[in-house]
Order: structure tokens, then sequence, then C-alpha cells
């Protein structure tokens, strides 16, 4: 969106997945079942003990003290950022079941972006 008269408003950052996506995960890789389901279980299970809406950065403490879908040594954090590059790109991957509150650029805080829980 341009804003008349500020030249700098078509280079404010937009949110845009393909930015945060880990360049290890290539398009044409699949990702296992078990680490998207069990990474989206804990999503749920955090927003649902938070009332259906929370802040990435809670979500993301959350998934941190726990572990990842095989049980071993990793964190949730840990496998969720192997796989998909950030919380961002795994929610957006998950439209049917999360949704960002605000997209607006530089949008955080101490909070991070919010997190509503779909179904």
């Amino acid at each position: 969106p341009s804003v008349p008269g500020n030249v700098y408003a078509a280079s404010l950052p937009q949110l845009d997945a393909s930015r945060y996506r880990n360049a290890r995960v290539k398009k044409d890789t699949a990702v296992d079942p078990a680490v998207k389901s069990h990474l989206e279980a804990l999503v749920k299970e955090y927003l649902t003990a938070s009332g259906g809406t929370a802040g990435s950065r809670d979500i993301g403490r959350y998934l941190a003290a726990n572990s990842d879908s095989r049980r071993g040594n990793r964190s949730a954090l840990t496998e969720l950022k192997e796989t998909y590059g950030s919380l961002l790109t795994f929610i957006l991957t998950k439209q049917n079941s999360f949704l960002v509150l605000d997209k607006s650029p530089g949008y955080g805080g101490d909070e991070g972006f919010p997190i509503k829980l779909i179904k």
C-alpha cells in the first residue's frame, strides 16, 4: 500500500511468509505428518488454554517448554524452526486452524503478533 507523499511507504516490510521460510526446507520437501500434527496439537492446546487467542511470543515459550514429536532432547520450538523456519510460516500454512489477527508491519511488542484459534 502506498501513502501519497511518502516515498518510503512502498518499501515498508509486508507480511510475507516466503521471507521467513527456512532455507533448509525446500518447497518439494514433504514435512513429516507426525511433526505437523504434534506442532499443531501443541499450538491448539496453548490457544485453547488461553481462551482462544494468544501472542506469538507466549506460544513460542510454550513450544520451547515442550519436547519435539519424537520426545527427544530438542524442544518443539527447535523442531518447528528447523522444519518451517518460523512460527509465522507454520501458522500461515495452517490457515484452516489459526488466524493472525494483526498483519501490520512492525506489530509485536512484548506479546508478539496475536494468533487466534479458528477450530
